[in-house]
């Protein structure tokens, strides 16, 4: 009787253990700033990359504002990244900018996705004016998972240094539109 008591509850402990651990339903806390050899990696299949890239198992799935990303080709480490119902622009050094409400449908962040890196393209122009002033302005082409494909131009604007001691700090970019990103280019290219 004791015998079969002590297997009967070693049995419920090995199928409780083994359902525990079941990976089907593998919830992953994915930092967005992943270093460049981490991109790309299926840390469902890979779990022993997980630590290497710093990525956590979430245990516990209360709410938490965990903000899902999708990388683009270029410019290099630049993310369109989704939180709750929110999507930014994320570019290297450059603070976020926020993109329209209506494409939060038509970008998919699922965990497939995810792996996959949005091919974009960027055209940079660098013109000067008359005054020998610089221009710095940028269109990003981003085609769209639902179809499509949406134009965002940018601004660069000029940082005016002075003599005090310069700090690292993120630099603004504004947004421009298109039609005047394409006068731009009409009037000041040779």
């Amino acid at each position: 009787m004791r015998q079969t008591f002590f297997s009967s509850v070693s049995v419920l402990v090995v199928v409780f253990l083994f359902s525990c651990s079941s990976s089907k339903n593998v919830v992953l806390d994915v930092p967005t700033d992943l270093p460049e050899i981490c991109k790309g990696i299926d840390f469902v299949s890979q779990p022993d990359m997980r630590e290497l890239c710093g990525v956590r198992t979430l245990r516990y799935q209360a709410y938490q504002n965990i903000a899902l990303q999708r990388y683009l080709i270029m410019p290099k480490g630049a993310s369109i990244v989704k939180s709750q119902n929110s999507l930014e622009l994320r570019l290297p050094n450059i603070l976020p900018i926020p993109l329209p409400q209506e494409l939060a449908n038509s970008i998919e962040f699922s965990q497939e996705k995810r792996l996959e890196q949005i091919k974009n393209t960027m055209d940079y122009k660098e013109l000067f004016t008359s005054n020998r002033e610089r221009i710095k302005i940028f269109k990003l082409s981003i085609p769209l998972d639902a179809g499509g494909v949406n134009e965002f131009c940018f601004n660069i604007p000029e940082v005016k240094l002075d003599n005090r001691k310069r700090t690292h700090s993120s630099t603004r970019i504004e947004s421009l539109k298109c039609s005047d990103y394409d006068n731009i280019i009409a009037k000041y290219s040779n």
